[in-house]
């Protein structure tokens, strides 16, 4: 059977999408109103909404997906979505949402409903050069990059770099939540304006840890008792260099600010403002604000973010140990490196044996003249005398090692896989 779904001047008809749309270059490309992005807002425990400058993406959140899949037997749901979309700025000043179709029809089959009520039939584009919607384009579209990431991406990765900086060097993040969402105003308004920089303002000021703060009071000698919640008052009474610096006081007091307006004062009537572009040219200011706070405890903790962020990596790899080994255990012998210093290491293919399992081996040698021997050990040959037809020489066992530089190295120590280049004493 033949389905066929009219969008307007959309035809869909099973498995092939074809745009009668006068533009030949965004025949892929459908719009629609902005209001259908906030009706996927309003179910934040089903959709994910991923805005940014350019472009946004609509996804299931992992648990809603996993719900749906359990329910239609491990195959992907019919409610599924994943769904991009760009921005086209329209004569009236206003933006239309610009849809990929074939995310759509062909990932998304059962929104087509939802997105009709806001198709725009006829939109009339501004006449002035899009320079927006034509980097969108070019690399969504032609596969061009500039190399520079979206602002949004900067600003996860000083939350990341902050968060992993205090985890390393005082046991917790710096921030109550791993990640920042960060949501772009969808309608040009002053409204729409101030409630974009109220759940900005939840994360970057209210998310601030304050047994965090507490920890970082005694690293670097300021004791001080913290009261009440006033995250921001006590970030700078511990570091009084905020005090001088060039955007972090001035982008926090302007968050705050629009955060009061929107979350304690009755708002004013919504007037026309562009919005998606004040909030685009605020979030570059605050990324350069929390890069200022980054620096800052980078000198105060002595370890630099992105090195914080790789040992917080590498520490997730290391092998988890859940339980201790008999007493009897060759493994136990471990316990003797400790406080030894290391003079030597070699490592590489241990010598082969007769009906014995290959293997990889290594010996450690301290400065006291102490030498630690490590191989593999397997029950190749017990299961090889069960099954006469499996020999401990079919059996290959490996070490799989994890390294976690120290806290101040140099880059040149190590080579490009991680792996120590010397070894210093």
């Amino acid at each position: 059977m033949i389905v066929i779904f009219i969008l307007a001047n959309v035809t869909f008809k099973k498995n092939s999408i074809k745009y009668m749309n006068s533009e030949k270059e965004y025949k892929f490309l459908a719009y629609f109103s902005p209001n259908v992005i906030a009706s996927y807002r309003n179910e934040p425990d089903k959709f994910i909404v991923e805005t940014d400058y350019l472009s946004g993406r609509i996804t299931l959140t992992d648990s809603y997906n996993k719900s749906l899949r359990k329910k239609n037997k491990g195959k992907v749901p019919q409610e599924n979505i994943r769904l991009r979309f760009g921005y086209r700025t329209l004569k009236n000043g206003e933006m239309a949402i610009a849809a990929f179709l074939p995310d759509l029809f062909e990932d998304s089959k059962s929104h087509i409903e939802r997105w009709r009520g806001y198709f725009m039939e006829k939109p009339i584009f501004s006449s002035k050069k899009d320079k927006r919607f034509e980097m969108w384009k070019e690399s969504a579209f032609m596969g061009k990059w500039d190399g520079k990431f979206p602002i949004t991406r900067k600003i996860s990765d000083i939350i990341l770099f902050l968060n992993s900086l205090t985890k390393e060097t005082l046991g917790k993040p710096f921030f109550r939540y791993q990640k920042i969402k960060i949501d772009f105003p969808m309608a040009q308004n002053t409204i729409s304006y101030q409630n974009a920089h109220a759940k900005i303002y939840g994360f970057l000021i209210d998310g601030i840890s304050m047994e965090t703060l507490s920890l970082l009071t005694s690293k670097i000698d300021t004791p001080r008792d913290l009261k009440g919640n006033q995250t921001l008052i006590e970030l700078r009474k511990i570091l009084p260099e905020l005090e001088h610096s060039k955007y972090f006081l001035k982008i926090v007091s302007f968050i705050r600010k629009q955060r009061s307006i929107s979350a304690h004062g009755v708002p004013d009537e919504a007037i026309k403002y562009n919005a998606f572009e004040k909030f685009s040219k605020d979030l570059t200011l605050i990324y350069k604000g929390y890069r200022e706070l980054l620096f800052l405890l980078e000198k105060k903790l002595n370890m630099k973010g992105k090195v914080a962020k790789s040992r917080v990596e590498l520490k997730e790899m290391l092998p988890v140990i859940v339980k201790a080994p008999e007493h009897n255990y060759s493994i136990n012998k471990a316990r003797h490196m400790i406080g030894k210093k290391i003079l030597d290491v070699s490592y590489g293919h241990r010598k082969s044996y007769e009906n014995v399992h290959e293997s990889e081996a290594f010996v450690i040698t301290f400065t006291d003249g102490s030498i630690l021997g490590i191989e593999s050990g397997s029950n190749a040959s017990n299961v090889s005398w069960k099954k006469s037809k499996i020999r401990p020489t079919d059996f290959h066992v490996d070490f799989s090692l994890s390294w976690v530089p120290a806290t101040k190295y140099k880059k040149r120590d190590y080579d490009k896989y991680g792996n120590p280049l010397i070894i210093e004493h």
